[in-house]
C-alpha cells in the first residue's frame, strides 16, 4: 500500500496525460528489447486511472495514522506524542524493499529552527546523518538522527555475511523491526509467525509495552536540548528510498560488492540481454523524479505545539502612586513601581512562579489572579501562575507602607507655624 509513486511516473509516459514527462517516456516506453517491458501491450496505460490511484494511495496514507497526546514539559525539556496505527498490520507493511516512515520535530524559538530531529535533504534525497549510507549528508549544527523515530524492517543474511541487507531471496534473519504494531497486536503468538520486534539482531518482544500492543500505537519522549518557542512533529512515509535504488542499481551492474564476484552474471550472461539495462533505467528514474511523492516523502501527519502562554506582574501600592521600587524574581523577574507590570510571553503550559523580594517599610497586603487555577501566597510573597495553552495569566501584588500619611489640616498646620515661630 501507499505506492503513489510507480502509478505516477506510469502515467507520466503517455503524452496525453497532464504530468507527462517525455525523459520518463524515453526511458520507459518502447523498451521490450532492453527491459522486456512494452507499455503498449494488453491494454495500455490509463493515465487518468493511475493517477486517481496515486491519489487513493496518498489518502490512504493520511488515514493510517495519527499524532495524538503531544505534551511538551518545559522543565524537563521532554516533548511526549503517540504515534497511533489505524491500518489492521504493522505500520509500515510489507517486505522492506526501500520502504520507510520517520518521525521528523522542528523546534523553532522566534521563527528561525533551533533543533531538528531527522531532518531530510530533499537534494541529496535520503536522510541527512543515516548511519550506513554513502551519500547521506552528515547532520548539521543543531540536527540529530533518532533510529528509533525510523520505522521500518531491515534484514540481515548469514548467506551474504550482511548484519543488515536489502537481498530479498537471500535474507534469513532480521536486523530491526520497529514497525508499529496495529491494534490487539499479540505478542505471545508473534514468535511463531516471526514477526516480534527485533532491535540491533535481537529479538525484543518488550519493545512496545501492553498497553502499546493493546491499543495499536507507540508512545514517544523525545528530550528538546534547546530553548523553543514552537514544536512541530511530523510523520513521513516513503514508498522506496534512494539507499533501495542504489542497492538495486549496483547489483543488477555488478558493482555492489555484496556477494562473490561469480555471483554478478546478469552483465555477461545473455538470459540477461533483456533485463541488464534496468540497473541504470531504474536509478534514472528515481533520480529525475526524486521530488515525486513516494520518492520524496509523504506527510501521513502532523502535530504542532505553540509556547503561546503568557504571565504578567503588575504592581499596585497604598497609597497610591508611592515611587518605591519592588523586586521580582523567578520567572517574571524584574523591578516595577506603582501601576506597571512585568510581561514574559512565549510560554509553554505549565507552572510558573514570581517572588517577591519585600523593602523595608512595606508590607504585601494582597495577591489576586485573573484565573481559578493560579493563587499567590502572602507568607511566601509568591505568585503561582498555572498557564494552559494561549493563555495570559496575569497576577496583582498590592503592598501598603509601614507608615500612615498624616493628613494635615488647617488648624494642625497653623499649630506647626506657631510651634516654629
Amino acid at each position: 500500500g501507499g505506492n503513489a509513486w510507480v502509478g505516477w511516473i506510469l502515467a507520466s509516459t503517455v503524452p496525453a496525460s497532464p504530468n507527462y514527462d517525455p525523459v520518463n517516456e524515453s526511458l520507459l516506453a518502447d523498451k521490450a528489447t532492453q527491459l522486456t517491458m512494452d507499455l503498449s501491450q494488453g491494454l495500455g496505460l490509463d493515465h487518468d486511472a493511475l493517477l486517481a490511484g496515486s491519489d487513493r494511495a496518498k489518502a490512504n496514507l493520511e488515514r493510517a495514522a495519527s499524532i495524538d497526546n503531544a505534551v511538551f514539559d518545559p522543565d524537563g525539556g521532554t516533548l511526549s506524542f503517540r504515534i497511533r496505527n489505524h491500518t489492521g498490520h504493522k505500520l509500515i507493511s510489507g517486505f522492506p524493499e526501500g520502504r520507510r516512515m520517520f518521525v521528523n520535530i522542528v523546534a523553532s524559538l522566534d521563527g528561525a529552527i533551533v533543533w531538528e530531529a531527522n531532518p531530510y535533504d530533499s537534494t541529496a534525497g535520503t536522510l541527512r546523518g543515516l548511519p550506513g549510507s554513502a551519500n547521506s549528508p552528515p547532520l548539521g549544527d543543531g540536527e540529530a538522527y533518532i533510529d528509533s523515530l525510523v520505522y521500518e524492517m531491515h534484514p540481515s543474511s548469514t548467506l551474504s555475511g550482511e548484519s543488515k541487507t536489502f537481498h530479498f531471496a537471500l535474507a534469513d534473519g532480521r536486523s530491526k523491526d520497529n514497525r508499529i504494531p496495529p491494534k490487539g497486536f499479540r505478542i505471545g503468538e508473534a514468535a511463531a509467525r516471526l514477526c516480534e520486534p527485533v532491535w540491533n539482531g535481537t529479538v525484543v518482544p518488550a519493545y512496545f509495552t501492553t498497553a502499546e500492543y493493546a491499543g495499536g500505537y507507540d508512545d514517544v519522549t523525545v528530550t528538546i536540548p534547546v530553548v523553543a518557542d514552537e514544536l512541530e512533529v511530523a510523520l513521513y512515509y516513503q514508498t522506496t528510498s534512494r539507499e533501495y535504488v542504489e542497492f538495486l542499481r549496483d547489483e543488477i551492474n555488478g558493482t555492489g560488492a555484496t556477494l562473490p564476484p561469480e555471483a554478478y552474471v546478469a552483465m555477461t550472461d545473455p538470459f540477461f540481454d533483456g533485463l541488464r539495462a534496468w540497473g541504470d533505467t531504474i536509478w534514472q528514474l528515481w533520480d529525475h523524479n526524486r521530488d515525486v511523492p513516494g520518492a520524496a516523502p509523504i506527510l501521513m501527519a502532523q502535530t504542532t505545539q505553540v509556547g503561546d502562554g503568557a504571565i504578567v506582574v503588575e504592581k499596585q501600592t497604598v497609597p497610591d502612586g508611592a515611587s518605591q521600587a519592588f523586586d521580582f524574581s523567578g520567572d517574571a523577574a524584574g523591578n516595577i513601581a506603582d501601576g506597571q507590570q512585568i510581561a514574559v510571553s512565549g510560554l509553554w503550559p505549565g507552572t510558573y512562579t514570581a517572588p517577591e523580594t519585600m523593602p523595608v517599610g512595606w508590607e504585601l497586603t494582597s495577591i489576586a489572579c485573573d484565573d481559578e487555577n493560579s493563587t499567590g501566597d502572602l507568607a511566601t510573597a509568591t505568585a503561582s501562575f498555572i498557564v494552559d495553552a494561549g493563555e495570559t495569566v496575569t497576577c496583582v501584588f498590592t503592598n501598603s507602607s509601614g507608615c500612615t500619611p498624616l493628613e494635615l489640616t488647617g488648624e494642625t498646620v497653623a499649630t506647626i507655624e506657631l510651634y516654629q515661630g
